[in-house]
């Protein structure tokens, strides 16, 4: 628990969102047929255009795997807590779970999320932020959406924006800066939707 922070899962998450996604086909990866016409310029083109591609998909593969097993720590929490999930899907949330207390008979979308610390919470919510969606106009859209993410080692006066991440810095790592820029879908009552950017 210790080791997520908001960049491990914003960086994980860029992963996830970087290939294209065909909501015909159960927002499965986008592959490209390959292009042949005889050319061999364009068949080398094409070809390295499909390894990146393959290679993106695989990366996000990872990432989801990744993102699922950390969720399954959270869950694990919870289950000790007496918190079972009873429903892979809320009826009021895409991606939200719904548990049930074992001894009390409780049902809740946020069970003891008052005394969690965020990280757990942020770990819990991720089927929530893996979860797609389709707008009105056909584009996969995201609860969170990472729109920039920087991660690395140098001088964090170099962007302006930088903040050194805590953790690292009290390891001694002062130099280690994480830098992220996400749009997350809110929506009100009425169903009318917004992106913030933070």
């Amino acid at each position: 628990e210790r080791c997520v922070g908001n960049d491990c899962i914003v960086a994980l998450l860029a992963m996830v969102q970087c290939v294209e996604r065909d909501v015909d086909n159960d927002f499965r990866p986008v592959s490209v047929a390959s292009v042949d016409d005889g050319d061999d310029d364009v068949d080398k083109t094409s070809a390295h255009q499909q390894h990146q591609l393959m290679t993106l998909n695989k990366m996000a593969d990872i990432a989801l795997l990744t993102l699922s097993d950390l969720y399954d720590v959270g869950e694990s929490h919870l289950k000790s807590r007496g918190w079972i999930p009873i429903y892979d899907q809320s009826p009021t949330v895409s991606g939200g779970i719904v548990y049930e207390h074992d001894e009390t008979g409780e049902v809740s979308e946020e069970p003891d999320y008052e005394v969690l610390n965020w990280r757990m919470r942020l770990m819990l919510s991720i089927p929530i932020l893996i979860q797609p969606g389709c707008d009105a106009d056909g584009r996969v859209v995201w609860a969170a959406s990472v729109v920039y993410y920087r991660h690395g080692y140098g001088e964090e006066e170099q962007f302006g924006l930088e903040t050194p991440c805590s953790e690292q810095t009290a390891l001694g790592s002062a130099s280690s800066y994480c830098v992220s820029v996400i749009d997350v879908l809110k929506s009100d009552e009425d169903g009318q939707s917004a992106r913030l950017r933070g």
